[in-house]
């Protein structure tokens, strides 16, 4: 698998910004259900399980430095967020605080599969409880070639 990256995100990238600076200010959502084909794809029957922000409720930054091409989470952050409902996560979504999951190509995301090994966001279970607390230690994505 891998990241899927909006056409709105890959709009601004080419014409106006960094990676960083597009992805600061997101939050990270865990839903359940059938993954979306694309990032730019609506929600549907999926249900919102856990939104990650800081610990003191902020919305998420990246390091400043991208060493290797990888974007790191802000190392200095803790991303945290208690269970909205319960469920199995699917996927997650990086996006901003006022995306609604509808469809097209105009909003920011950046869209992972989260499960076992061959998952892109790799959990020690997929489960989650209404009103867990989950934190996410690690995060990167990592900009390679293609040859």
């Amino acid at each position: 698998m891998a990241f899927k990256f909006s056409t709105e995100l890959r709009r601004q990238q080419a014409v106006s910004g960094s990676l960083k600076s597009i992805l600061d200010g997101c939050v990270a959502r865990f839903y359940s259900g059938p993954v979306p084909a694309s990032s730019d794809s609506a929600l549907s029957g999926n249900t919102l399980l856990l939104e990650l922000k800081t610990s003191v409720g902020g919305n998420l930054t990246f390091e400043a430095n991208a060493e290797g091409a990888t974007l790191k989470k802000a190392l200095s952050e803790i991303w945290t967020g208690d269970a909205v409902a319960g469920g199995t996560m699917t996927f997650m979504r990086l996006e901003k605080p006022g995306d609604t999951g509808s469809g097209g190509t105009e909003s920011v995301r950046v869209q992972a599969t989260v499960g076992g090994p061959d998952a892109d966001i790799v959990v020690s279970t997929t489960l989650i409880e209404l009103g867990e607390t989950r934190v996410l230690e690690y995060f990167a994505i990592a900009l390679i070639e293609y040859v």
